[in-house]
């Protein structure tokens, strides 16, 4: 990494003494620019590409710079009109179009983002990121087919890597085709596999296949590389329900509890579990009180309601 900005940091000086030079080199500027922008100077990154356009105005290829800069700075706006800019200045870059295709699918702009990767796949059919990035912008509108399709294409295209395959792996769990994205989640733990996440993602889909054990085997094992989730622990302590240890489903509980306090649904469960299975119903009360202190306008409220009045007067 050392090693790397030292080469940036040459590189950068090289360009400054090249535009001391001379200064009507709107190329420098870019270059310098460009260099700004891989090591996340993004302020003088945008100064540098501002001086390139006070030089070549009509450049392209800085519009389309400047644009990523702001994209990387989370100005979605002016990223966009940067892209459009470019493309008006030259219509068949399809990079630029990938572009302003990612920045409409941060928008939730689906259609428009649709719109622009199949511009580019139009422009260089063999673009395997277009697919990649046209099957993300489908299945988040919710064309699951035509999602799958995309990023198996971009895969076949040579776009390999552990997103793409989580990116297929989410488009057949939402579809309920569980083996299928089973696959494609084991294909995304050969690139990592320690990722907590995955992990949890393979124990939601054993679940809905009820492999439960194989789920709480998943579970546990996100939690081994990522102990300080709620979610880990809450999905964990359904499995465990399931398999009737009630004792070890509330410790799991708890612990979501502790790392998210704020989750009315954990709460829920626990009361749920002492008050059935375990027995202790002041503790069922304290979690049930905290239930409706977290979620009183849930639409079971009054039925929350109801059951602390029983359990208090129980008790």
């Amino acid at each position: 990494m050392l090693k790397k900005k030292n080469q940036y940091d040459a590189a950068a000086e090289k360009y400054k003494k090249a535009i001391q030079c001379n200064p009507f080199n709107f190329q420098y500027h870019n270059n310098l620019g460009c260099v700004y922008l891989k090591t996340k100077n993004y302020r003088e990154s945008v100064a540098a590409f501002l001086k390139s356009l006070k030089i070549a105005p009509d450049e392209p290829s800085t519009h389309n710079s400047l644009g990523n800069v702001f994209k990387e700075m989370g100005n979605f706006n002016r990223a966009k009109e940067e892209y459009k800019t470019a493309i008006q200045l030259n219509p068949d870059n399809a990079n630029v179009y990938n572009n302003l295709g990612i920045i409409y699918t941060h928008a939730e702009q689906f259609d428009n983002a649709i719109k622009e990767f199949n511009t580019v796949i139009r422009l260089d059919p063999k673009m395997a990121s277009a697919y990649n990035n046209l099957g993300i912008a489908y299945a988040r509108k919710g064309n699951l087919e035509n999602a799958i399709d995309a990023l198996n294409t971009a895969i076949a295209l040579g776009f390999d890597g552990a997103d793409v395959h989580n990116n297929l792996a989410g488009a057949y769990m939402t579809m309920g085709k569980m083996d299928n994205a089973i696959n494609e989640l084991y294909t995304v733990l050969e690139y990592d596999p320690k990722d907590s996440n995955t992990h949890c993602n393979l124990g939601i889909a054993y679940m809905s296949k009820e492999d439960v054990d194989k789920a709480i085997s998943e579970f546990e094992e996100a939690i081994k590389n990522n102990a300080n989730d709620a979610d880990f622990y809450y999905y964990l302590g359904n499995a465990l329900l399931e398999k009737q240890l009630y004792g070890k489903a509330v410790d799991a509980f708890i612990r979501s509890i502790e790392i998210n306090p704020g989750n009315p649904s954990a709460h829920k469960t626990v009361d749920i579990v002492y008050a059935n299975y375990l027995n202790n119903p002041s503790k069922a009360l304290f979690h049930l009180k905290e239930t409706l202190r977290l979620s009183p306008n849930q639409p079971m409220a009054r039925e929350i309601e109801e059951a602390v009045f029983k359990l208090s007067n129980g008790l």
